[in-house]
């Protein structure tokens, strides 16, 4: 569970502590796990409610991380990261999707841009496209 806090109207806030030590491959690998556990167990100790490890993929570095840090530990989704499921069992408490659903978006503008300027053809409104009606209801309030 996460320690979050709320501000003056009651709207829930959590600080989400990062270290980059995997995503940037810093340092010697030999010494990765024990200091990026050390780094978490601080912003943890300052008040950190969730403590995030973007760029590790392996199930037993996750499951090592998950039992030495001392809060729930959030997990960069990327190719070759464990499956929803799989991070589930390891016991992670959140997996952040971070720049991903955009540059799937992305990809698929390109792909329609593509098929424009070398065929003409609009196939991909149909194949590719959200339909009118469903992106009215995602964005109409409840």
């Amino acid at each position: 569970m996460l320690r979050g806090i709320s501000d003056e109207n009651g709207v829930p806030l959590v600080i989400n502590a990062r270290t980059d030590i995997y995503l940037a491959h810093d340092g010697d690998e030999a010494t990765r796990f024990e200091r990026s556990a050390e780094r978490l167990n601080a912003y943890r100790e300052a008040g950190a409610d969730c403590l995030f490890v973007p760029g590790v993929r392996d199930p037993e570095t996750i499951g090592k991380l998950v039992n030495a840090i001392k809060g729930p530990l959030n997990v960069l989704a990327q190719p070759g990261s464990p499956s929803i499921s799989e991070m589930k069992a390891l016991g992670v408490a959140r997996v952040s999707l971070g720049r991903g659903p955009s540059r799937v978006a992305m990809g698929a503008l390109r792909g329609f841009a593509r098929t424009l300027r070398e065929h003409g053809t609009y196939e991909a409104l149909s194949s590719l496209a959200i339909p009118s009606a469903e992106m009215q209801s995602l964005l109409n309030r409840r």
